[in-house]
């Protein structure tokens, strides 16, 4: 794992102090340390908690992982992926005492992430397909903004689920607040209007500021956030969290630091080390799990590495990572500052803000590039995304992950074909293999894709048939380049070699891996073929299988010959 020097623990480095790294990481520290106020509002807004925890959690676990991940560039803070699976926990959302469970899952999740780095899980990343990625980000975005209906119009619509309460809704739409609705409305084309102009991060504020004061001089009645929730204008206190809701968050909290790590390594690969190379995604695991645990103590949510924030540092040409201190800092003036007047946030101006978000999380391009990759792509992300919205996230990341490995095996276990290698001179022809074995010949065969269980069925239709004619017969299977088979696989060359051995024929094998011949000593097969029937390959392609070919062509000819052979008569 690649660790940050001794010396970013211990003491900081002289040029950390220089006058241009440190002007460059303040400016960029205090550009994002303003804009993660808002965003962090949102985030705690999604996962239905005090806003306050979210604001907190962003603020310490950023300062607590600062020093810690690989990518002295990634910032770690709450997100909207993680965010959206706490609405779905029943051990928070029902508790009489959210809070203390909501520490307790950052902690949780914060050593779940750590013992991930060290397992060096970064490497499993890879077995997660895009399928299942796409359709979970997708399907994040749709809970997202379906989850803000109730706010947006004033009806507290019921049901278990997203789909359920936006049916709910539907049946009972005459009981939409059209002031509620007006406010939300206006504050997403506001939103929309200035994302045109580009106006940059005062595109997500301004809005909700506009319509706030609007709403306010009017005297509307609709909700604001200070009848949700009060944000105060001090900085956190540690906490003791709940320790006896772990049972119940333990699940959660392996989601949590799922979707954390897996945006984290994404945050990795596109925030490159300062000499161009890309940080170890498993030491920004330890990072990420470190600032949840800060967060936790500190009263705060789970955190997870944030794209947006690292682009920020990175486009504001953030040289260290005290740029990190820096929006910590600059975040605790704001919530100290002006505490008292974000509570006076209309709430359906918040709501349409999410709504942007949660439409805006969806990649539209990546939605399009797996759906034109093939139908098990598509089924993969279109389950995902159906799951997202009929179960709690917590569950759907998980199921995700299973349809991943489960997609996988279905790809690999269709894609096997075996081919005749036949000399001809100097050259070798790669020809279908026969339907029937023919008596008396050396039959090489190779098979072609992945073989382990799945394969095995595959595997034995592609192989010739035996007949009371393929007699005195060697097959010749070469696994040159197969790594190992398995169980499933040995039996059925077990199966396949009784066969063969039935009619007076023999099956030889060829491998260059010392695991396959392992497997097959420990296999059945391995009490039925010869040990001089298996021939070690090296180096030399090509070499092994001559000389198996060698030895099989002399095994026919030692062959007694057969009552039924017409040479054997004397005539």
């Amino acid at each position: 794992m690649a660790w940050p020097k001794l010396e970013t623990y211990v003491h900081f480095h002289k040029r950390w102090f220089s006058k241009d790294n440190l002007k460059k990481d303040v400016v960029a520290g205090t550009v994002l340390g303003a804009q993660s106020v808002p965003d962090a509002l949102t985030s705690g807004l999604i996962a239905n908690v005090n806003p306050t925890y979210a604001l907190y959690g962003n603020m310490m676990g950023m300062a607590g992982a600062a020093l810690f991940t690989a990518s002295p560039t990634m910032t770690v803070g709450v997100t909207s992926a993680m965010a959206a699976i706490i609405t779905d926990v029943p051990a928070i959302q029902n508790a009489d005492n959210p809070g203390k469970a909501l520490f307790m899952l950052s902690i949780l999740t914060g050593i779940v992430m750590i013992a991930f780095g060290f397992a060096k899980a970064g490497a499993a990343l890879r077995f997660v397909s895009r399928a299942v990625l796409v359709g979970f980000v997708t399907g994040v975005g749709l809970s997202i903004a379906v989850g803000q209906l109730p706010d947006i119009t004033g009806y507290a619509a019921k049901g278990d689920t997203h789909l359920a309460r936006l049916f709910d809704l539907t049946l009972h739409f005459w009981k939409i607040d059209l002031t509620t609705l007006a406010i939300a409305l206006g504050c997403i084309a506001l939103t929309v209007l200035m994302q045109r102009m580009k106006l940059g991060a005062i595109s997500l504020v301004l809005p909700i500021i506009i319509m706030s004061a609007l709403s306010t001089l009017l005297k509307l009645d609709i909700q604001y956030l200070r009848d949700v929730a009060v944000v105060p204008s001090r900085l956190p206190t540690p906490m003791l969290p709940d320790f006896g809701a772990i049972p119940d968050l333990l699940v959660p909290a392996i989601s949590l630091a799922f979707v954390g790590v897996i945006q984290g390594a994404a945050v990795s690969a596109s925030a490159p080390n300062p000499d161009g190379t890309i940080p170890d995604a498993s030491g920004d695991f330890v990072g990420q799990g470190i600032g949840n645990i800060v967060a936790g103590v500190f009263r705060g949510m789970p955190v997870g590495g944030s794209m947006s924030s690292t682009s920020i540092l990175v486009q504001g040409h953030a040289a260290t990572r005290m740029a990190k201190i820096f929006t910590a800092i600059t975040s605790a003036i704001v919530i100290v500052a002006l505490g008292r007047f974000v509570n006076n946030s209309a709430m359906p101006a918040l709501s349409g803000l999410l709504i942007i978000v949660g439409y805006q999380t969806i990649n539209q391009n990546d939605v399009r590039a797996v759906w034109r990759s093939g139908m098990p792509q598509r089924v993969t992300m279109g389950s995902t995304i159906a799951l997202s919205l009929l179960l709690p996230l917590q569950y759907t990341v998980l199921v995700g992950v299973v349809l991943s490995g489960v997609l996988f095996v279905m790809q690999q276990s269709q894609h096997l074909s075996v081919r005749r290698l036949i000399a001809d001179g100097d050259d070798v022809l790669e020809v279908a293999p026969p339907a029937v074995l023919p008596g008396g010949e050396v039959v090489v065969l190779q098979p072609y894709g992945s073989l382990f269980f799945a394969t095995a069925p595959l595997l034995d239709q592609a192989l010739p048939d035996i007949a009371a004619t393929s007699g005195d017969s060697v097959v010749v299977l070469r696994l040159r380049g197969h790594e190992n088979i398995g169980s499933t696989l040995s039996n059925a060359l077990h199966r396949y070699a009784r066969r063969l051995n039935t009619v007076g024929s023999e099956l030889m094998l060829v491998t260059d891996s010392d695991t396959i011949k392992h497997e097959l000593a420990a296999s059945s097969i391995g009490t039925l073929m010869n040990s001089d029937h298996i021939f070690s390959g090296d180096e030399h392609v090509g070499k092994t299988t001559r000389r198996a070919i060698a030895a099989a062509q002399k095994w026919i000819d030692d062959r007694p010959p057969s009552p039924a052979d017409p040479a054997s008569d004397g005539s």
